[in-house]
């Protein structure tokens, strides 16, 4: 496969152009971004993945919660995209690149999170097909989407063909709404509970083979899940950053801006010198997409660091500033609250390090560098 390059800052400027021409209400941004990390012939880019990142992270920059939901428009997306058959790519992939569908992805339940094999939710073979039974919880989009893929348990073991994938229309009967969650994390994101009640569906609708759902699933965070999140924490941080820069700029003592004072100086480069650092992870991260490989250590130290910049973000600018920087007005107490949002999906920092350490010790003795013996 050949190697694709592109100029980040060419593409962050298309970016930003079309994004000056989107709608302000419904969501036509998503047919925008939606389809830029789907496969060529499918109607997607070259540089998709790196695209479908810099739109997420340009977009929360601006409105958070049109990040994130361009963020969890394209998980649903990204099962088929990892495990549909030539039919259900055809069938579903069109109508969620337009936005007539928007698909969630179900993985999450009120008794379990990153550890999937403790989910509950069941998916029994019938004649025809499954009917499904069980409640996800923290589903972004929950409340505007028409579809959903679901992971569901379809043999009562704890081993790695327990879990099937599939994806059910919203309209279909069973499917309904639970609550909304009422985070105080990125206002206007639809985030919240779907249930499943003696749920029929046909056989048509299972992703991948019966028993690929843990892998699929897995495919869906490391593929989509953590380089959208990512990307969501890196906008986050760039908002942070912009309101800390756009107040040090007009806010003066002794008659000068307070951005020349030497501790807001370093408050600024530091946090710079943070998001240059998360964005220089990611785009490599997601570059390997485009490019054929998933750089699964990559994507996790992308997300692990964007996550933590942009919590720290929020910290140098209050640093910066003092006390008004908990001034609801100012936003910068919501940036927070923003970044916060994106530590624990798609992987908490305990799962992340725990990956990055088994893939740390399962390396080749010769790649790991030598220790030079000491003589006395």
């Amino acid at each position: 496969m050949p190697v694709h390059t592109v100029d980040v800052h060419q593409l962050r400027n298309e970016v930003i152009q079309e994004l000056g021409h989107l709608p302000e209400q419904a969501l036509g941004f998503l047919d925008t971004h939606a389809s830029a990390h789907f496969p060529e012939h499918l109607g997607g880019q070259t540089s998709g993945f790196l695209k479908r990142s810099i739109a997420i992270e340009e977009l929360a920059r601006r409105q958070p919660g049109r990040g994130a939901t361009l963020s969890a428009a394209s998980l649903g997306t990204g099962l088929i995209l990892e495990g549909g058959n030539e039919t259900q790519l055809r069938s579903w992939l069109p109508r969620l690149a337009s936005c007539e569908e928007i698909m969630t992805i179900c993985m999450t339940e009120p008794g379990s999170g990153s550890h999937l094999l403790g989910m509950s939710t069941t998916a029994t073979k019938v004649p025809g097909g499954w009917i499904i039974n069980g409640a996800k919880r923290y589903i972004g989009n929950s409340h505007i989407a028409t579809a959903h893929g679901v992971i569901a348990r379809t043999d009562p073991g704890n081993h790695r063909r327990a879990l099937s994938a599939f994806a059910i229309p919203a309209s279909t009967a069973g499917v309904s709404l639970g609550d909304r969650n009422d985070l105080m994390g990125l206002p206007g994101f639809s985030i919240g509970e779907v249930r499943f009640t003696d749920c029929f569906i046909s056989d048509e609708a299972i992703v991948g083979r019966e028993g690929d759902g843990l892998s699929l699933a897995h495919r869906v965070v490391s593929r989509h899940g953590k380089p959208n999140i990512g990307s969501l924490a890196i906008g986050l941080h760039a908002r942070a950053l912009d309101k800390l820069v756009d107040y040090s700029g007009t806010r003066k003592l002794y008659g000068a801006p307070i951005s020349e004072l030497p501790s807001v100086d370093r408050e600024i480069a530091t946090s710079f010198a943070n998001l240059y650092t998360s964005r220089l992870l990611m785009y490599d991260a997601v570059s390997s997409l485009d490019n054929g490989h998933t750089n699964e250590v990559g994507i996790g130290i992308a997300k692990l660091t964007a996550s933590s910049h942009a919590v720290k973000a929020r910290l140098h600018a209050t640093t910066a500033i003092g006390a008004i920087g908990n001034h609801r007005d100012l936003g910068i107490v919501q940036t927070l609250l923003d970044a916060l949002m994106t530590a624990a999906p798609s992987g908490t920092e305990d799962v992340i390090l725990k990956r990055i350490s088994e893939h740390v010790k399962r390396a080749p003795t010769q790649n790991r560098p030598t220790t030079p013996t000491l003589t006395s």
